[in-house]
This record gives C-alpha cells, structure tokens and sequence, in this order.
C-alpha cells in the first residue's frame, strides 16, 4: 500500500505543472510578482488543513486567510485556497516549490485568481509567499521569503508602482 502511494504522490508531481524558475535559487522581482498577480494581500491564515483529495489518491491543503489589507485587486475578507500537498497522518506529498503555510502566521501574498473553480494560486510558487515581521529596531514590517527580506512598504510602493502603470501602445 505504502509503495503504492507513493508512486500516487510520484505521479502526481510529476503531472503537475510548475513555474519554471520555482526551484531555483533567484529571487523573482517584486514587479514581475505584480505583474503576474491578480490579487495582492496582506494578511493572516487562520487555518491550513490536509486531507485526501475524493479518489483518495493525491493530497491536499485547503488554506484560509483573513485579509487585513488588499494592496492590488479586491476581493472577500477572507481566502480560501487549495493547495497540491501536505501531510495526512505518516503520510506527506511534498511538491517543491510550493510555498507553505502555518496557522496564525501573518503573510504578504501575490495571488493570481482563478475565478472559475473560486481559488486564489500563488503566484511563482514559494516566491510569491512572504512572511511577515516586525523589526525590533526599526519597528517597520519586513516580508521574508526563501533568501530575501523586504521593507514592507517598500514593497507596496513597488505593487501600487507597478499596477499604476499603463502597458505601452494603451
């Protein structure tokens, strides 16, 4: 049985279609991200949740966050996603790249909608994913994603930059 799901798990990363720099070690610009983004969220997950998808052959991670501020695009209070991946009981399907989520964590999010099955993907993956802190010494937010760290209000500059600005030949 384990054998088996495993070669599930194998099968199904290997159908999924990933973004093509989401392995890599290079950071995605903060204006390709909002470019690519239909949404762009601060907020909080309130909860992230794995089960077995209803065949019972891939699984999954519905997620929830509470939105406290849209920085691009509108939407709901709150988002719910659904993710490839995650862990039931022994079992984990990682799916690399994927960005992850933790309840309680407060985060900085490009998501690109889509409205036909109601869910809001990340955008690069892990890239479009920040985490959100507080610095001790300058008490402005920093947005952390894997090797960056970002002032937060530098980064809405940039997202409120780039989404002002009329493409050319408009």
């Amino acid at each position: 049985m384990k054998a088996l799901l495993r070669f599930l798990a194998l099968a199904a990363l290997l159908a999924t279609p990933l973004p093509a720099r989401a392995h890599q070690d290079v950071a995605v610009s903060i204006e390709d991200l909002a470019r690519g983004a239909g949404v762009v969220v601060e907020g909080r997950v309130e909860s992230a949740a794995s089960s077995w998808n209803a065949t019972h052959t891939q699984i999954v991670t519905a997620v929830s966050v509470r939105v406290s501020q849209y920085v691009k695009g509108s939407g709901p209070e709150t988002i719910r996603m659904q993710l490839l991946g995650g862990t039931v009981g022994e079992i984990t399907m990682a799916v690399l790249g994927q960005a992850e989520f933790t309840p309680a964590e407060d985060v900085f999010l490009f998501l690109s909608p889509t409205w036909e099955s109601g869910q809001f993907p990340v955008v690069q993956g892990e890239h479009g994913k920040f985490s959100v802190r507080i610095d001790a010494r300058s008490g402005r937010k920093v947005l952390s994603a894997p090797a960056i760290n970002l002032f937060g209000d530098e980064v809405v500059r940039a997202v409120r930059s780039v989404s002002a600005a009329r493409p050319i030949g408009r």
